[in-house]
């Protein structure tokens, strides 16, 4: 299978309101020499130092170095420290309260395996809240959760001081955390979310939004046990990876080097997932991101994620492809549900905007949709549509709906919904998502409100296509695309090299897939070289195109190997009719 088939499919009998890309060019030149390459892509992400950008330090000696690391280091994970190692001497129930998704997973198991393993202690139990029942992060919820089962260990509430520690959540938690000291926790929180100006009351704060919450707590896990903090590298990579953050500064040295040591000394749950997902190969930022992240995102989202944070820890094999497989069962119900909830929301977007007149708002909620992933759904509409999409699961038993949103750049979504703070029973969020609950009957209203709302220019609502440059067709080979590797791991703010080819042959073409929705492209440049394109997800593209017209491509360098055999290929991401052609 090749890697960009990771696409969504709809029935083809059903014809979608489309939008075509404006294409930006981010450099005007031509590159000609293999050499200019690398120059003219880091000069279109502003990146200065080429040579650590190329060869990041690695994680420890980054922390070392960094100015900002060492005075977080120096002033907060070090106290930190000393209250892990102070209710470890005294006995003490220690709680690491993690998140449901894969950074916050991670992040968990980091801790948890440190303290328990490496420091030996037993007496330290994970908590993943439950989506459904606990809510997101730490919340009241998941304080009683955690306090009934102290209490009901301990025979009477607290009997003794218990320490807890939020990881990958906990920084806005203020109300929490008042109520966590009150059942007598002493509090570390480790975060990289956004904070508030008032900072919780807890007992030690490490938080920084320049690394995700498995980045932070293997820092701190480092700090705990510098020997063995190695082998939790690779958890911290695949946790920043799946949380879709920069991959620049120390993000970027956690990914480079955690890779090689996941693929080094594979956990034995990711080797699980690993050959339950049918990857053959190197765990590179793709498979990390778009195989084994979403299966262990499933759980979450579906049920409940201590089965993810138990394949994450677990030690045996045996163990380890039962839950892969369960997680894989829970991932594919997922992709269906996504499927169905995504198409539904399409139909009924068409139908509101059947005159072709795409609102600025994308706004679906209904009964059959999954409270879990209407997340994945807003953004799947987002991406579409390139306006703020906004999915809402209605729970009429209860009387309440659950909505997630998802924004272009610009626009900051939760600003916008705070403008009807009224219409919410509760809301956060940040720029570019929000999740929200909200009574069903306020919903034709927000969808009114929002509908009305023309503060933004035309053009932001413009689908932009950022293209590095035009590539002369001779690089269109293997030696370059090695070149291109040197800037990998590509991520959030280092994205994969996009080029653009300008007046090509069109010399055949052809419709594959299961519904016939990819398309691939036999071309050729005016000194007669061939190449392979194809265009996963643009099938219907076929009905503009005939053998013999020129067409400009924009696309991205790849190899293909069939038979031992390896070979260039060109996967396209736009492509449209030449001027002159």
């Amino acid at each position: 299978m090749h890697k960009s088939q990771h696409v969504m499919t709809f029935p083809p009998c059903y014809s979608f309101l489309m939008q075509d890309y404006v294409w930006q060019f981010l450099n005007d030149s031509e590159i000609k020499n293999k050499e200019d390459i690398i120059k003219v892509v880091l000069k279109n992400r502003q990146i200065e130092d080429v040579s650590e950008f190329l060869n990041p330090k690695t994680p420890f000696e980054f922390i070392k170095n960094d100015k900002e690391m060492v005075a977080l280091i120096k002033e907060h994970v070090i106290p930190a420290k000393k209250l892990i190692l102070e209710a470890i001497k005294k006995g003490q129930e220690i709680i690491i309260h993690g998140d449901y998704d894969v950074d916050g997973q991670t992040a968990t198991a980091i801790l948890w395996k440190t303290i328990y393993e490496d420091l030996g202690y037993k007496n330290v139990k994970p908590f993943i809240p439950n989506r459904f029942d606990d809510g997101y992060g730490l919340s009241i919820k998941s304080l009683a959760n955690i306090g009934a089962t102290l209490s009901k260990r301990a025979g009477q509430a607290l009997a003794r001081p218990a320490l807890l520690i939020t990881v990958d959540c906990g920084i806005v938690s203020i109300d929490e955390v008042l109520e966590a000291k009150k059942l007598g926790f002493t509090v570390i929180i480790t975060d990289h979310h956004e904070s508030h100006k008032n900072l919780p009351k807890a007992d030690e704060i490490i938080h920084t939004t320049n690394a995700t919450g498995a980045g932070i707590a293997w820092v701190l896990a480092n700090e705990l046990s510098p020997e063995t903090s190695i082998k939790k590298l690779g958890l911290a990579a695949l946790g920043t990876i799946c949380d879709l953050q920069p991959l620049i500064g120390f993000n970027r040295s956690i990914v480079k080097h955690g890779l090689l040591e996941l693929n080094l000394n594979m956990p034995i749950g990711i080797n699980a997932l690993s050959q339950i997902a049918g990857i053959k190969e190197k765990i590179g930022e793709y498979e990390a991101g778009w195989q084994i992240g979403p299966r262990l995102n499933a759980t979450g989202r579906m049920e409940d994620a201590m089965d993810s944070l138990r394949l994450l820890s677990t030690n045996s094999m045996e163990q380890a492809i039962i839950l892969a497989k369960k997680l894989n069962s829970i991932n594919t119900q997922r992709q269906d549900k996504t499927i169905s909830d995504t198409f539904s929301a399409i139909q009924e977007i068409e139908k509101e905007n059947s005159d072709g007149v795409i609102k600025n708002f994308i706004v679906t909620s209904s009964t059959n949709y999954h409270e879990g992933i209407i997340g994945l759904v807003a953004g799947k509409l987002t991406q579409k549509y390139h306006r703020p999409g906004i999915a809402i699961a209605i729970n009429e038993k209860e009387d309440i709906a659950k909505g997630s949103a998802r924004s272009i750049s610009g626009i900051s979504i939760v600003d916008v919904l705070r403008k009807f703070n009224e219409l919410f029973e509760g809301l956060g969020g940040h720029e570019m998502a929000a999740g929200f609950s909200i009574k069903p009957s306020n919903i034709p209203l927000l969808k009114e409100k929002l509908y009305s709302l023309n503060d933004w220019p035309s053009e932001i609502f413009n689908k932009t296509l950022k293209i590095d440059a035009i590539l002369d067709t001779n690089l269109i080979s293997l030696d370059s695309l090695n070149e291109i590797n040197n800037l990998k791991p590509f991520g959030a703010g280092n994205f994969e090299p996009v080029f653009c080819i300008k007046n090509i042959t069109v010399t055949n073409f052809s419709r594959f897939g299961k519904e016939n929705d990819h398309l691939k492209l036999f071309l050729e440049d005016k000194n007669h070289n061939q190449f392979t394109g194809l265009a996963f997800g643009k099938g219907n593209l076929s009905n503009s195109l005939k053998n013999g017209q020129t067409t400009d491509i924009v696309f991205n360098l790849s190899q293909n190997t069939w038979n031992e055999k390896t070979t260039i290929e060109i996967k396209i991401k736009d492509l449209k009719k030449s001027i002159d052609g």
